[in-house]
C-alpha cells in the first residue's frame, strides 16, 4: 500500500483550507478520503467509512495517521471540534509533526476561536518544509487577519502563491491586499 498525498480542499473562501490524504489499497480508506472533498452534508455519513478503514484492515502507522487525519476533515467539516482535534491527536500520536495533521488541528483551533495555537500548528507545519506549506502560510494568513496582523498577513499570502503560484485563491488574497496598497 502507498500513500498519495494531495492537497487543499476549498471550503469556503476566507476559510481554512484541509489537507487531505489518499491511501490506497485500501477500498474503505480511499472512500474516507473521497468524502472529504464532497459536500459537507455528507460528511456524517462518510465518518462510518473511515471508521470501517480503521477497523477492518490492518494499515501502516501512516495509513492510520492519514485516515485519522481525513476523518478528523470530517468532523471540522460538521462543526465536531472536539472530535475533530481527538483525530489529529491520534495523528500525531503515531507520527509526530505530521504536517497535513498539523495543518487541519491548527483548523480546528483556529474554527473555535484559538487562533494563536493555530498559528502555532500552522508554524510547526511551515518549518516541516513538507509540500504542504503553501496551506499553512495560507491559513496562517487567514489566522493573522482574524488578528489584525494584516502586514503578517500578506505576507503569509505572499509566500502561499510563491510556493503555487497556479493557487487562484492565494493569488486573489495577494492581489485584494495589492489593491489596498501593501
Amino acid at each position: 500500500m502507498r500513500l498519495i498525498a494531495l492537497t487543499t480542499l476549498l471550503l469556503t473562501l476566507g476559510t481554512a483550507h484541509a489537507d487531505n490524504l489518499v491511501v490506497t489499497g485500501n477500498p474503505d480508506a480511499t472512500e474516507c478520503y473521497r468524502a472529504t472533498m464532497l459536500p459537507n452534508s455528507i460528511a456524517a455519513t462518510a465518518i462510518s467509512t473511515c471508521n470501517t478503514a480503521l477497523n477492518t484492515r490492518r494499515t501502516t502507522r501512516k495509513e492510520r495517521a492519514s485516515i485519522l487525519v481525513n476523518r478528523g476533515i470530517l468532523y471540522n467539516h460538521m462543526g465536531e471540534y472536539d472530535a475533530a482535534l481527538t483525530d489529529f491527536e491520534a495523528a500525531l500520536e503515531l507520527i509526530s509533526d505530521f504536517p497535513e495533521a498539523l495543518i487541519n488541528r491548527g483548523n480546528a483551533y483556529f474554527y473555535t476561536g484559538q487562533v494563536e495555537r493555530a498559528i502555532a500548528d500552522y508554524n510547526r507545519a511551515i518549518a516541516r518544509r513538507s509540500a504542504k506549506r503553501h496551506t499553512a502560510y495560507f491559513n496562517r494568513g487567514l489566522a493573522n487577519e482574524s488578528r489584525k496582523q494584516l502586514d503578517a498577513a500578506y505576507e503569509d499570502f505572499v509566500r502561499a502563491n510563491e510556493l503555487k503560484p497556479d493557487w487562484v485563491l492565494a493569488a486573489g488574497r495577494v492581489e485584494h491586499y495589492r489593491q489596498q496598497g501593501y
